[in-house]
């Protein structure tokens, strides 16, 4: 005696899931002409990301933002924000003078080996 299972559930056996397309699609070459007249074998991803940092760099906010967020979520970039302190602007002299004291405090404590 054979049964036959009418009320399967779930994927079919041999489809593939939403990710495994996408990742197929994203993964797609493509052969694109730089400036230079030069051609080149890209991913779709990386025309697409190229695209949106293009269209952010042009002041596009929806554009910059989902740019902000693709970089937080790999965890790739962190954008931070503070002070950059520069020292004062030395003359040739005033350097060469700084210098040679710091050469000279070398060589009279010389690191340990």
């Amino acid at each position: 005696m054979t049964s036959t299972r009418t009320g399967r559930r779930g994927r079919p056996r041999g489809t593939r899931n939403t990710s495994s397309i996408l990742k197929q699609a994203l993964d797609e070459k493509h052969a694109v002409t730089d400036q230079n007249g030069k051609r080149l074998r890209r991913t779709a991803l990386e025309l697409l990301l190229e695209q949106l940092r293009n269209k952010a760099i042009g002041g596009s906010q929806p554009a910059f933002r989902l740019m902000e967020l693709l970089l937080h979520a790999d965890g790739a970039a962190t954008v931070a924000a503070g002070y950059l302190v520069v020292p004062q602007k030395l003359t040739l002299e005033e350097w060469i003078k700084r210098e040679a004291a710091k050469r000279k405090a070398k060589e009279a404590h010389p690191a340990p080996a």
